[in-house]
């Protein structure tokens, strides 16, 4: 249109980058902030309970129970999808992460004698997370995107994942999202003796630590593409050709 500047013809322009782009990233409310010139003023919000119970019981003189439980729930509701790792900030994605926390513990505690005292106990740790994204984040939520993915299976019916470079926000859907149901579980047993003999303190005991996770294997099924401006200078204009 002028020395240096250039415009893409209407009729080249890729209809299924059209799409997503118009589905996925709303006009600039900030146009003074230059390359920035989208604000996000939605709120992030965090809430989080912790439940906990303790009992101590002394069976007899020398033999002392105590148990404990503490739940904990939180969720951590985002105005977008950090998850896309580009400091995305548009509100047409979020994400939603919950989680819950539990620990437990039974512990018994024997005097011994006066100088020799004996501890076991069991404990379990166990941690779930749900990862989720909401907004437009499914190929079907996208009428105009016609676009004909070769792939199938789990996660495949997503938005692919797009990436910028020069600073421009990621779209699409990310990768590692939505994560359903990961669990780290941790069951532990130990046994601790001690004994106080003249001016000697010996020590010895045991910790077995068992653990488990469950979790969803990360896998590209949504597709990934990448576009640096290798063809014209500006990977925004390499996306919409």
């Amino acid at each position: 249109t002028s020395p240096g500047v250039y415009q893409i013809p209407q009729d080249r322009l890729n209809t299924n980058s059209l799409a997503i782009l118009n589905a996925v990233a709303p006009l600039p409310n900030n146009p003074s902030g230059g390359f920035l010139n989208y604000l996000n003023l939605n709120p992030q919000i965090n809430n989080q309970r912790d439940d906990e119970i303790k009992i101590d019981h002394n069976i007899t003189e020398r033999l002392r129970l105590m148990g404990e439980y503490l739940d904990e729930r939180q969720t951590a509701a985002s105005p977008n999808l950090p998850a896309l790792g580009s400091g995305n900030p548009f509100p047409t994605q979020h994400e939603t992460d919950y989680t819950r926390n539990q620990l437990a513990q039974l512990r018994l505690t024997w005097t011994v004698t006066p100088t020799m005292t004996n501890t076991t106990s069991i404990a379990m740790n166990n941690n779930v997370l749900d990862l989720l994204i909401s907004g437009t984040v499914l190929t079907s939520q996208v009428p105009d995107f016609k676009e004909n993915l070769p792939y199938s299976g789990f996660g495949s019916d997503r938005l692919p994942y797009i990436q910028f470079s020069g600073g421009w926000a990621n779209i699409g859907s990310p990768t590692s999202r939505p994560l359903n149901h990961a669990s780290d579980l941790e069951d532990t047993f130990s046994d601790d003796w001690s004994w106080l003999r003249g001016n000697h303190y010996i020590q010895s005991g045991i910790n077995i630590v068992l653990g488990t996770k469950r979790q969803t294997a990360y896998a590209f099924s949504n597709g990934e593409w990448g576009f640096n401006g290798q063809f014209t200078g500006d990977p925004i204009a390499d996306y919409l050709l």
